[in-house]
């Protein structure tokens, strides 16, 4: 049986989170029907009465997962509603790609379903630029590595993380994704974008929220600039240009 954990951080949008929730219904009933071997858990950490922020959040779903022995585990955030096949797809890709850590999948807009809004990265300082496209036009449709992951929809490879580790919870809401990346990529493992498994993302946790919220981000990301830029590493791995 392989098992995976879905980790949401959940805030305030209760209508996002039933909508999340009733795609990953969907997404059971398809692996009950093409992947019965698959095992879903539903982790949810409720951010709305005391918030601990994006990876604080995630990193107890992270050690639950670890604890569980969990094959996978897949980060969501409540306002990403997977495709009925994607998780299949996630697992699937996974499974033949031994040196990945994580990765992405492919996001398309709530307001309009032909819109990629993330079809891989590009730039992640000092806020991360998404390679966007059409699906009519049959843009971002090939697996490709990448030099970090989107947190709003990754799966992660659970036996990799005791070398990688957790997130780091410095960076309470922002960057966290994409240090972990080049982090895992610096131990010599691989981050991918997975074309063939989609949701769509409403971006409405953290759009439009309010002073507290974006003082936070502005914080994340000089900690980022902190850590990262200017070290030799860095230079290597930002740089980095793959087949």
């Amino acid at each position: 049986m392989t098992k995976v954990r879905v980790i949401i951080p959940f805030y305030k949008r209760q209508d996002q989170l039933d909508r999340c929730k009733a795609a990953l219904d969907r997404c059971d009933k398809f692996l009950k029907l093409y992947h019965p071997n698959v095992e879903l858990t539903i982790d949810i950490h409720d951010n709305s009465e005391v918030n601990l922020g994006f990876s604080k959040a995630v990193n107890i779903g992270l050690r639950n997962a670890l604890n569980n022995k969990d094959d996978y585990a897949i980060i969501l955030n409540q306002d990403c509603y997977l495709f009925e096949d994607a998780i299949a797809n996630m697992v699937d890709f996974m499974r033949d790609k031994p040196k990945c850590f994580h990765a992405s999948i492919k996001q398309v807009s709530s307001s309009d379903p032909d819109m990629i809004i993330h079809g891989g990265t590009l730039e992640c300082y000092p806020t991360g630029r998404h390679i966007g496209g059409s699906i009519k036009n049959g843009d971002c449709n090939v697996n490709k590595r990448m030099r970090w992951a989107n947190a709003a929809c990754v799966i992660v490879n659970v036996s990799l993380i005791p070398d990688v580790g957790l997130l780091d919870q410095n960076m309470v809401l922002i960057g966290c994704d994409s240090d972990w990346s080049y982090r895992a990529r610096a131990l010599g493992f691989e981050v991918w974008y997975i074309a063939d498994a989609t949701c769509i993302h409403e971006q409405g946790v953290t759009k439009g929220s309010g002073k507290e919220f974006q003082k936070q981000m502005y914080l994340d990301m000089v900690y980022w600039r902190t850590k990262w830029i200017g070290a030799d590493l860095y230079r290597e791995l930002s740089m980095e240009v793959f087949d």
